[in-house]
C-alpha cells in the first residue's frame, strides 16, 4: 500500500512539473511605408529625326537612350538631322530603392494627312531593363530615358508621322 501511495504522489509531481513547463516569448510587429513611385514625362518626346528611305526597300532607324542613332536597310539619315530625342521621364520614390521598367512592346506612327503608318518596337530604357533597372539616388530621384526602333517601310510616304495614342512605361519596386 504504501508503494502505491508513493507512486500516486510521483505521478502527482511528474504532472505537477509537466504543467509548469510551459514557456512563453514575445515579439513585436512592424511595418514601413515607402515613398510611392512616381513616373512624370518631362515634355521631351520620343523623336527620330529626319530620315529618307530609297521606293524600293524599307529599313529602320534605332534610335538609342542616348539620342544617338543608326539606321538599317535603304534607309539615309541626311545632314539637316531635324528634332532628334529619346523620351525623358523623372522616376522619384524611396532613396536608395530599385525599381524595375515595362516598356511597351510597339507603337504605330500614322503620317498626318493619310492612313499610312509606321511601326516602332524593340524599345529600350537607360537604366537598362535588361539589368534590372534603376537605383534611386539618395534625393529619390533617376531621369530614365527610352529609345526604340522605328520600322519604315518602302515606298513610305514623305511627311510628318505621329503616334494617335501615347506609348506607355510602367515602373514598380523591386
Amino acid at each position: 500500500m504504501v508503494s502505491r501511495i508513493f507512486g500516486i504522489v510521483i505521478i502527482i509531481i511528474v504532472f505537477d512539473f509537466s504543467v509548469f513547463a510551459q514557456s512563453r516569448a514575445s515579439a513585436t510587429a512592424s511595418a514601413t511605408i515607402i515613398s510611392p513611385l512616381i513616373l512624370t514625362h518631362d515634355g521631351t518626346d520620343l523623336n527620330f529625326g529626319d530620315l529618307s528611305v530609297q521606293h524600293s526597300t524599307g529599313g529602320t532607324v534605332i534610335l538609342s537612350p542616348d539620342g544617338t542613332r543608326t539606321f538599317g536597310g535603304c534607309v539615309t539619315l541626311p545632314g539637316n538631322i531635324g528634332s532628334v530625342s529619346a523620351a525623358v521621364f523623372g522616376v522619384s520614390g524611396q532613396a536608395n530603392h530599385s525599381y524595375s521598367v515595362t516598356l511597351p512592346a510597339n507603337c504605330l506612327l500614322t503620317h498626318t494627312n493619310n492612313n499610312d503608318n509606321m511601326i516602332v518596337d524593340h524599345f529600350t530604357s537607360s537604366p537598362s531593363t535588361s539589368n534590372g533597372a534603376g537605383i534611386l539616388n539618395s534625393n529619390g530621384m533617376q531621369t530614365l530615358y527610352v529609345g526604340a526602333t522605328l520600322n519604315v517601310a518602302a515606298n513610305q510616304t514623305a511627311g510628318l508621322y505621329t503616334s494617335g495614342t501615347a506609348f506607355t512605361v510602367i515602373i514598380n519596386y523591386n
